[in-house]
């Protein structure tokens, strides 16, 4: 052996190593890691093992995690001629870099009858997609994060006007309307593993003619829309309030009845520029007021319901000079960091500074940009709901267990 060669390291072997596997921490520890990261590394995570699959799809972490995402993504279709259907999430933009655009293809929307699609509704994570050809109608309710989807089949026509979580049934439920020719007939169902169809009577109040104008907002266990256009309310029944716990509907005036009364406004054009966002946990009111002469926008007025029992509205802000030259295709999507993102035109995305008053554009131009909506990325899971929903099949299934009960019982009698 050569005296000057270096001295053999000593081998150590692994079972002598301390372990330091990460499955040695504590659950709560782990927790609030995954907390940490995003949707869409959490949803792969789910495939390490089945510990962290158990930890991340329990409805504590899934609504935690939800609940702790501040700045919305914003969610539109855009006419690029794909040959499949695109939905964009645009990130990022309450900064002043440029826009993080990502690209989803529902895998559950068949290349055929992708172009009949389009976006209606985003709620804790949820897309709603309406899809309607050849006079058949139907909806899919799809995640983008873990790709999981329900479709409604053919629900007779009509629309779904909102979607919440409904804190009795535990379990996320629609409200789905037809307009008749003098009321709205709506009926809620339940995305449970047995759906079902129930239909929500209104008790001879006046606003069961008025067709929502666009998704509702659920805010403290109520739905908040704007009323529709096919038969014009007037200002004092502009809002639309369901009670999804006693089921029962109401209405309310918005806070700028001052305004119409002295500029005379009627539906059609005034109202078109007003529109209802949620704000942390409020119901915000937002009116693009035009100016006396031009139809530019020269003040955005911002109201908040303070109190949804009495129904008492306080002004927030009050943005004057605003250069917005077209005051009908405006619309509010999202507040985040003192600041609220406005879409213009169908083409144009602007961010306001509430405090500071001033407007900067976002983006590019973006073509055939008919509706944007604001969404939060989630791990709400569709696994346990029945993957297709039928209307007719349903209540066809339904009178048939009530005739079967009214067999059994004058059996028995």
């Amino acid at each position: 052996m050569d005296a000057d060669a270096p001295p053999r390291k000593r081998k150590t072997h692994k079972k002598n190593l301390p372990r330091t596997s990460i499955s040695l921490l504590p659950n709560e520890l782990i927790i609030e890691i995954l907390l940490k990261l995003p949707p869409e590394i959490v949803y792969k995570f789910q495939s390490v093992c089945s510990k962290w699959r158990s930890l991340t799809s329990t409805p504590y972490f899934i609504e935690t995690h939800l609940n702790q995402q501040k700045v919305p993504a914003i969610l539109f279709q855009e006419n690029t001629g794909c040959s499949e259907l695109e939905v964009f999430f645009m990130e990022n933009w309450t900064t002043r870099t440029s826009p993080k655009i990502t690209i989803v293809r529902p895998n559950c929307i068949s290349s055929e009858s992708w172009k009949s699609y389009q976006t209606c509704l985003s709620y804790n994570g949820l897309i709603i997609l309406k899809g309607s050809q050849n006079w058949f109608t139907d909806f899919v309710i799809y995640n983008p994060v873990n790709h999981e989807a329900v479709r409604i089949l053919n629900p007779g026509g009509g629309d779904i006007y909102g979607m919440f979580f409904h804190p009795i049934l535990r379990q996320y439920c629609i409200l789905w309307g037809l307009f008749q020719t003098k009321y709205v007939e709506f009926k809620m169902l339940n995305l449970g593993p047995k759906p079902k169809w129930k239909e929500i009577k209104f008790g001879g109040s006046s606003v069961s003619s008025y067709a929502p104008l666009f998704p509702s907002l659920h805010i403290h266990d109520n739905l908040y829309w704007i009323a529709g256009y096919k038969n014009s309310p007037n200002c004092e029944e502009f809002i639309l309030i369901l009670d999804i716990i006693k089921e029962k509907f109401s209405s309310m005036g918005h806070p700028e009845l001052a305004c119409c009364r002295a500029r005379g406004y009627d539906f059609s054009s005034h109202h078109k520029a007003m529109n209802l966002l949620k704000k942390d946990s409020s119901l915000s009111f937002i009116h693009f007021c035009r100016g006396e002469i031009s139809h530019s926008i020269s003040t955005i007025h911002i109201w908040i319901l303070s109190d949804d029992v009495e129904k008492n509205w306080v002004k927030t802000h009050t943005i004057k000079e605003v250069e917005l030259k077209s005051w009908v295709a405006v619309r509010g999507i999202a507040y985040a960091n003192g600041e609220l993102l406005i879409h213009w035109d169908f083409v144009r995305f602007y961010v306001l500074n509430l405090e500071e008053g001033s407007i900067r554009i976002f983006g590019r131009n973006y073509r055939g940009c008919m509706r944007a909506l604001d969404h939060f990325k989630s791990l709400v899971s569709l696994k346990d709901c029945k993957p297709e929903i039928k209307m007719e099949e349903e209540e066809e299934e339904d009178g048939l267990r009530r005739r079967t009960r009214v067999r059994k019982a004058v059996k028995y009698c």
